[in-house]
């Protein structure tokens, strides 16, 4: 059920009901409490009258309330595009073809989007059983998109090609180029989007160098970025914490003197990115260069994950520096080796010599 409307030539408000036009009051302030109590009369159980629409408004309500932020803003998505869908439709009426047929037809989503798509739908559905908003669930059957795993990796060639290409388009080109530098540190996504200069931390270490033949002290100092909130941290109960290279410590450094409040990476008419125009400049510059349409931000994590780990560092060191509760992650996920073949065949000549000796 949509917001209340004024007629003018009536000279009262109504609102939309079951494709009727519905009377309410010529005053806009009782015209509206009218309207909530049609809302609240929806809470009846197996109430035939209840709409997706309506269904929506009660369960995002609630749930603003005990979400995150980001959560939230993620769920309030995936909810309001399915209540656009349906609308009207009551919520009785669904069906899991209903559910599919939506999702299908956002031609611009990916898997894992549409898999949160319809696992953001499927949570509305059971909270609504359970808070006696419906009778029973009426797509308890419908499937969940299982995504193809992304296993794609951004070599250092077309890194630079996608900053070159980046720089000297418009109108975000140079920003867009700080945030695929930002990229490369491993952290995810959202966390670059989200940095702010109060995420800046930083600790000095003794290095011993020789000058002019006597070895001298000098205290180099180690960047990152500290997150008290992240993706792990109800299950890990930790900060975050992202190691920055010298490169990237110094960029971090130039951004805080420019903008000490807020997020450091932004659009240059001073906008946070989003999740969806990141996205979408990344496509572009994508298509653009001719590279793998299965590149995508995300991949840099991937990368990351995979240089670390044939640098020499261990599956559980990666797994810290990526802010996983657990190696299992690191293992079936990041852990690419297959796209180095060299290094493979290196590892498994090093084992054959092994059992000779």
């Amino acid at each position: 059920m949509r917001k209340p409307f004024y007629k003018k030539s009536h000279g009262c408000w109504y609102v939309r009901h079951n494709g009727k036009d519905v009377k309410l009051d010529q005053d806009e302030t009782k015209a509206y409490r009218i309207w909530q109590r049609m809302l609240d009369s929806a809470r009846a159980i197996g109430d035939p009258d209840i709409s997706v629409e309506t269904l929506s408004l009660r369960f995002l309500a609630e749930h603003k309330q005990t979400l995150g932020e980001r959560a939230y803003e993620l769920l309030e998505h995936y909810i309001l595009e399915f209540a656009a869908h349906s609308g009207t439709v009551m919520a009785k009426m669904v069906t899991p073809a209903t559910v599919l047929a939506w999702v299908k037809g956002k031609t611009t989503w990916g898997d894992y989007c549409k898999r949160d798509g319809v696992n953001s739908v499927r949570r509305m559905y059971k909270w609504a059983v359970e808070n006696e908003y419906l009778v029973r669930n009426p797509i308890i059957k419908v499937k969940t998109i299982t995504p193809v795993p992304r296993h794609r990796l951004v070599a250092n060639d077309q890194h630079k090609a996608l900053i070159e290409k980046s720089r000297v388009s418009r109108p975000n080109g140079r920003e867009f180029a700080l945030y695929l530098i930002a990229s490369r540190c491993g952290a995810r996504p959202a966390q670059i989007r989200d940095v702010t200069a109060s995420n800046y931390q930083s600790f000095f270490v003794d290095h011993f160098v020789e000058i002019a033949g006597k070895q001298t002290v000098v205290k180099v100092e180690h960047g990152m970025w500290v997150f008290d909130k992240h993706k792990t941290a109800a299950a890990t109960g930790r900060q975050l914490t992202v190691y920055l290279s010298p490169c990237l410590q110094t960029l971090t450094k130039i951004l805080m003197a420019k903008r000490p409040d807020g997020p450091l990476f932004l659009t240059v008419k001073k906008h946070k990115w989003t999740k969806d125009s990141a996205g979408k400049r990344m496509r572009k510059l994508r298509r653009a260069l001719g590279l793998p349409e299965d590149m995508i931000l995300y991949s840099y994590r991937h990368t990351f994950a995979t240089n670390s780990l044939l640098s020499g560092n261990s599956i559980a060191e990666v797994a810290e520096l990526l802010g996983h509760t657990s190696t299992r992650m690191v293992s079936q996920v990041y852990g690419h080796l297959d796209q180095h073949k060299r290094h493979l065949a290196s590892a498994a000549l090093k084992s054959a010599k092994k059992q000779q000796e």
